[in-house]
């Protein structure tokens, strides 16, 4: 691709991302149907019709800002999951993860997908079903582990279709966390999965950790 073209194209993606970020936050503080396509223009001191050489309708932007939030959510989860970690460091690391997307800089982004999902297409919805199901795909087998290591006292499905939605809505209840308070509340939150306390959680992920070194250093 011609340098001029490849310009026009960094150039484009760019304004467009700077277009789903303003029409975040907005979506975020109005939501979507308080949110207007002028109102974003105006903000970014541009015409609605500028927008809307980049976004045809404002659904096409609402799936534009789920889309950013899907692929920033599970590059994290990716990174957070990269080794091949016990059942409960799993878990552990999955909230953690969780929880810092919902906390971090692009939260207000995936308040949005949480609270506007039901306001997508149903064309949309089904573009983004196969990436949600990625990332319900690492919920099952980190819940299968847990299960087959003994650990899980209810049924790992049911637990998934509660605990997800559950930790979506944290943001609306446990306000401005800092990086310790939101590893105390994963921690927490670990400890419901398992119907035990925090300390008795914690020390079965010590003792599960030492089991896994001795494991490693004898086989």
């Amino acid at each position: 691709m011609p340098k001029s073209e490849q310009k026009v194209v960094e150039d484009r993606q760019r304004r467009g991302c700077q277009f789903i970020a303003v029409a975040a936050r907005h979506m975020a503080e109005l939501g979507y149907e308080g949110t207007t396509v002028r109102g974003i223009a105006k903000e970014m001191e541009l015409t609605s019709a500028t927008l809307f050489h980049y976004f045809p309708s404002k659904n096409d932007l609402l799936e534009a800002i789920i889309q950013a939030g899907v692929d920033h959510g599970l590059g994290v989860i990716r990174d957070a999951m990269g080794a091949d970690f016990t059942p409960l460091a799993r878990l552990q690391r999955l909230v953690r993860a969780h929880l810092g997307i919902l906390y971090g800089e692009m939260g207000h982004i995936h308040r949005v997908w949480n609270s506007e999902w039901h306001k997508l297409s149903a064309a949309a919805r089904e573009r983004l079903r196969a990436r949600n199901e990625e990332y319900r795909g690492i919920w099952r087998e980190t819940l299968r582990r847990l299960n087959g290591a003994g650990y899980l006292k209810s049924d790992a499905e049911v637990l998934r279709h509660l605990l997800l939605p559950g930790l979506n809505w944290t943001s609306t209840w446990a306000h401005s966390l800092d990086h310790e308070q939101m590893e105390a509340l994963a921690d927490q939150i670990c400890s419901v999965v398992l119907n035990c306390s925090v300390a008795d959680f914690r020390r079965l992920e010590r003792e599960e950790a030492n089991q896994e070194r001795h494991d490693g250093s004898t086989g």
